[in-house]
């Protein structure tokens, strides 16, 4: 359906399903308070309660466009992706010994690597920790790998990373997320 609805009409279902999701998942609504309280020490618990809602929310709105990715031409990057920074990176390359990219899990973060794929022209390779579900697994992968990300598990990821770094690729990273929380 993600690839066949109109994203206005996608979004708003992701909406739906977000806040069905919010009311019945305790487990993963408390989880999500708690990092909220260490992010927002001052903020009151309506507050809390607010931006938890829309975690969910917005985290709804990334799978719509996860889900949407085969769609997206580079014409769609160049209007809806701006890398800032390339200049870095190139001349990070330019010593011919890869860069790694470390990011916040904000997001979309498998955009950006498509989006540093796509507009640059650079070999990316992504970390990321896999899902314990062997079925949900392969369907992320086969996602991630439809633009051409080389997605390594974060718990093999040292070998990996420094063999992609050999060959002068760009590693991204999430930097603040531990890989045992799946």
């Amino acid at each position: 359906l993600c690839r066949i609805l109109p994203g206005r009409f996608l979004y708003w279902i992701a909406l739906r399903g977000a806040d069905v999701s919010y009311l019945f998942d305790a487990r993963g609504r408390e989880a999500v308070k708690s990092n909220l309280r260490q992010v927002l020490p001052n903020a009151s618990e309506e507050r809390i309660v607010y931006e938890t809602r829309w975690v969910f929310r917005n985290f709804a709105k990334n799978l719509t466009e996860f889900f949407r990715f085969r769609t997206f031409s580079r014409a769609f990057f160049e209007k809806r992706v701006a890398i800032k920074g390339l200049d870095w990176v190139e001349a990070a390359r330019a010593r011919g010994q890869g860069v790694i990219l470390l990011s916040a899990h904000l997001s979309n973060w498998e955009l950006g690597g498509a989006a540093m794929k796509i507009l640059s022209g650079y070999k990316v390779t992504g970390v990321a920790a896999m899902h314990r579900y062997g079925p949900v697994n392969r369907l992320f992968a086969r996602e991630r790998e439809s633009l051409g990300l080389t997605i390594v598990d974060a718990q093999q990821a040292p070998r990996k990373v420094l063999n992609a770094l050999r060959r002068d690729e760009v590693v991204c990273m999430i930097g603040d997320r531990a890989p045992m929380e799946h």
